[in-house]
C-alpha cells in the first residue's frame, strides 16, 4: 500500500510538472503517409495569441510538402486556417476564443515525412496600480527621473536584443532545414547515380554478350562452298 502511494504521489507531481515544462518546446515527429496527425494547445484567455512554427526535415521520395489546418475549440468542422502544400513556415494571429484548438497536419504525398514543430502562445496581462497618496510628480533633472530614463532605455535595448535573437534562432531553423534538405537531396542524387551506373552496365554486358552469341551463330551458319 506504501508503494502505491508513493507512486500515485509521482504520478501526480509528473502530471502537475510536466505541462510546465514541456510548453512551448519544438516537437520532432513522424508524419505517415495518408495518416493525419494532430496536436493540441489550451488557451486560457480569448485575448492570448498564438505562434506556430514547422518545417519538414525529411522526405522519402523528396516532397518536402504537407497540408495542414487550425481548428478552434467552438467548431472542429470549419478550420480558422487551413494551408497546403507547405514545406515550412511561421505564423502568428489572435485567437478569438478560449479552450482547445488543434493544429493537424496530412501529407500531400504518399510518404512518410519528419517534422519539426513548435506551438505557443503569449497572453496579456493589465495589472492595475493604486497610486499612493503621498506621491508627488517627479521633477526633471530629479534622481528619479534619472534612474526612470535609465530603467525605460534598458528595457528597450533589452527588447531590442530580444527580437535580434529571435531574428537569429528563425534564420538558423531555416538553414537548418535548408541544409537537412540539401544533404538528403545530394544522398539521393548520388543513390540514383550509383543504380544508373549499374544499370548502364548491366546493359553494356548484355549488348557484349548478344554480340558474342550473334557472331558466333553467324560464324557456325557459315557454309564453305567447294572451288
Amino acid at each position: 500500500m506504501k508503494m502505491m502511494s508513493i507512486g500515485h504521489y509521482i504520478l501526480g507531481g509528473l502530471a502537475v510538472w510536466l505541462p510546465f515544462c514541456c510548453e512551448a518546446s519544438p516537437v520532432t515527429f513522424e508524419l505517415w503517409a495518408d495518416k493525419e496527425e494532430c496536436f493540441y494547445v489550451i488557451i486560457p484567455e480569448s485575448t492570448c495569441t498564438i505562434s506556430y512554427y514547422f518545417a519538414v526535415q525529411h522526405d522519402d521520395k523528396n516532397s518536402f510538402e504537407v497540408n495542414y489546418k487550425v481548428l478552434g475549440p467552438n467548431d472542429r468542422k470549419t478550420a480558422l486556417v487551413e494551408r497546403t502544400r507547405i514545406k515550412q513556415g511561421e505564423w502568428e494571429y489572435k485567437a478569438k476564443d478560449s479552450g482547445e484548438y488543434a493544429f493537424c497536419f496530412t501529407g500531400s504525398s504518399k510518404s512518410n515525412k519528419i517534422i519539426d514543430i513548435e506551438i505557443d502562445y503569449s497572453c496579456e496581462t493589465h495589472v492595475g496600480s493604486i497610486p499612493d497618496k503621498n506621491s508627488r510628480p517627479l521633477r526633471k533633472g530629479s534622481e528619479d527621473t534619472d534612474t526612470l530614463f535609465l530603467h525605460e532605455k534598458l528595457k528597450d535595448s533589452l527588447d531590442k536584443i530580444e527580437r535580434q535573437l529571435s531574428t537569429l534562432q528563425q534564420n538558423m531553423k531555416y538553414y537548418k532545414v535548408r541544409n537537412s534538405r540539401s544533404h538528403h537531396t545530394v544522398e539521393s542524387t548520388a543513390k540514383s547515380a550509383d543504380i544508373f551506373s549499374l544499370y548502364c552496365i548491366g546493359i553494356t554486358l548484355l549488348m557484349g554478350v548478344s554480340q558474342l552469341f550473334i557472331v558466333r551463330l553467324l560464324f557456325k551458319n557459315t557454309r564453305i562452298l567447294p572451288a
